[in-house]
């Protein structure tokens, strides 16, 4: 069980990338709504040379700055998604995390003691509710998704499995240091998480199981702002071989 003192005492780890105008909502967000009502600790942040140019690049650092001046920042030379989140939660030590994109932001105020009722000996994540995680019926408390049923007909009944994902969350710093242990940092993450993927972090998740925070007032308590951005561009991502990559819309039909 998650000792009551991880829950005042957070780290952060961001993944972004050159995108300043995101970064800059993003932290704004969850700094007025989320994480100003925690102590955070360690600060540990990935940009990845991706989107914008060396220009955009310091501008985001400045951004991270002056929200978390002692972060830790990584900027490798190569963009990877699995290597940045492999490398981020490999960082993570005994406390509560909460783990965060660079295309997100807080609806609704999140506070430590919305956790505590919520995390127990099996449940080690929480994820605030959004458009595309939320609780697929209203008895499930865990993140969970179906099995691919390849029994078809009138009595097929839809079975599903514990998952976690990379979408924003509270994470266990040890459940964060466990799966980046066995991910491969040139495999998206979040694929990684799915059955029949990887089954080492498979097996972790069956047993360290993600929860749900979910909104008093709003519909959600997190939004997506990514997927506005990148259609705004033209850009899409793909996953070709358990590889993530973005690409314009000219480049998938070339």
């Amino acid at each position: 069980m998650i000792d009551d003192k991880y829950i005042t005492d957070i780290d952060i780890v961001l993944v972004a990338g050159r995108r300043p105008d995101l970064v800059e909502r993003t932290l704004s967000s969850f700094s007025s709504l989320v994480f100003k009502n925690f102590n955070i600790c360690d600060v540990f942040v990935n940009i990845d040379p991706i989107f914008g140019d060396n220009a955009d690049h310091l501008l985001t650092i400045n951004i991270v700055r002056k929200f978390f001046p002692n972060a830790e920042i990584f900027n490798p030379e190569m963009a990877s998604f699995g290597s940045a989140v492999k490398s981020l939660w490999g960082k993570l030590g005994s406390r509560l995390a909460f783990h965060l994109e660079d295309d997100w932001i807080a609806l609704e105020m999140i506070k430590p003691e919305m956790l505590t009722a919520l995390l127990s000996d099996d449940v080690f994540a929480l994820a605030p509710t959004s458009l595309s995680l939320r609780p697929p019926k209203k008895d499930h408390q865990y993140v969970m998704l179906p099995e691919k049923n390849k029994i078809w007909g009138p009595f097929k009944k839809k079975s599903y499995y514990y998952a976690m994902g990379t979408a924003p969350k509270f994470i266990d710093g040890a459940l964060g240091r466990s799966i980046s242990t066995f991910m491969d940092p040139n495999l998206d993450p979040e694929k990684q998480m799915l059955k029949g993927m990887n089954d080492s972090i498979f097996e972790i998740l069956q047993t360290k199981r993600c929860g749900y925070i979910l909104p008093q007032k709003k519909p959600f308590l997190i939004e997506d702002i990514g997927r506005n951005w990148r259609e705004q561009r033209k850009i899409d991502k793909i996953v070709v071989d358990g590889k993530s990559k973005w690409v314009t819309k000219d480049e998938q039909i070339n």
